[in-house]
């Protein structure tokens, strides 16, 4: 019975796992994999007597890491984003920018975690900052790659928000004075546009650490990827402008070379 049991949390899991249910009913996707919690309560009695020996071993570090992690993001809370400009790029590409104010700071190469509360309470998308951390605003950049998808779901809902067939509007809120403020970072019923969460981590971010560098993008990455090419440009100029390397003793000057390759992949 128990066996039965775990074959049928593994059979939800796994079908709620195809790349198009995720994509176009994100809800069944983590619906199913909260069954997680089942099926390892049921490993833990699959065995004799109802109770399985060794399957403690197996799940201490993994186990233990996960609880710390909720843990974590308990005190990790998302903020309100504070919407300032969307623009409609075609084909299918949404540009948000937002405020900074009040908000994290930020390495060129990271990215944040965006939830839209009108389309889904559970889905949570991982964007690359697309501005450099020395800009006044956060830039964004989300590609539409499915009509049903997350995406187009915000995109629907952005749309609502400016004019009618606008491609890039700015938002206003009323302040205190009854005078017109940039940003808008509430709906009508007082729940947040967006919701954020980062800074996340990632490889660029070390990109000054090394001598050769190699980047490969694809699609929306390139942009991205000039983005940091120039400012890793500028990071090395001031660099060697305002800093000598020198040999201790011989006062000689030691010669470095960086080497940046940055490689785009096209679909032909």
């Amino acid at each position: 019975m128990i066996g039965s049991l775990i074959g049928l949390c593994m059979a939800l899991m796994y079908a709620g796992a195809f790349p198009n249910v995720k994509r176009a009913h994100y809800k069944i996707f983590t619906f199913t994999h909260s069954l997680f919690w089942l099926y390892y309560l049921l490993l833990f009695a699959h065995g004799k007597e109802g109770y399985n020996s060794t399957m403690y071993r197996w799940f201490a570090i993994p186990g233990c890491l996960y609880i710390l992690e909720r843990i974590i993001r308990l005190f990790d809370d998302a903020k309100p984003a504070t919407l300032l400009t969307i623009t409609h790029m075609r084909p299918n590409t949404i540009v948000i920018e937002m405020s900074k104010h009040g908000l994290f700071p930020y390495q060129e190469g990271q990215g944040i975690f965006i939830n839209c509360p009108r389309v889904s309470n559970h889905q949570w998308k991982l964007f690359t900052i697309s501005s450099a951390p020395q800009d006044d605003t956060i830039i964004v950049r989300a590609e539409v790659t499915d009509i049903n998808g997350w995406a187009a779901n915000v995109r629907e809902f952005l749309q609502t928000l400016g004019p009618p067939d606008s491609t890039s509007y700015a938002l206003l809120h009323q302040g205190q004075d009854g005078s017109a403020k940039d940003g808008l970072t509430f709906g009508t019923d007082g729940s947040p546009l967006l919701l954020i969460d980062g800074p996340r981590g990632s490889p660029t971010q070390h990109l000054s650490k090394y001598d050769n560098v190699m980047m490969i993008a694809t699609s929306m990455c390139f942009v991205f990827c000039i983005l940091i090419s120039f400012y890793f440009y500028l990071f090395c100029f001031n660099l060697f402008k305002n800093f000598k390397i020198m040999i201790d003793k011989k006062k000689q000057t030691q010669k470095v070379n960086i080497l940046l390759l940055l490689f785009l992949v096209c679909k032909v």
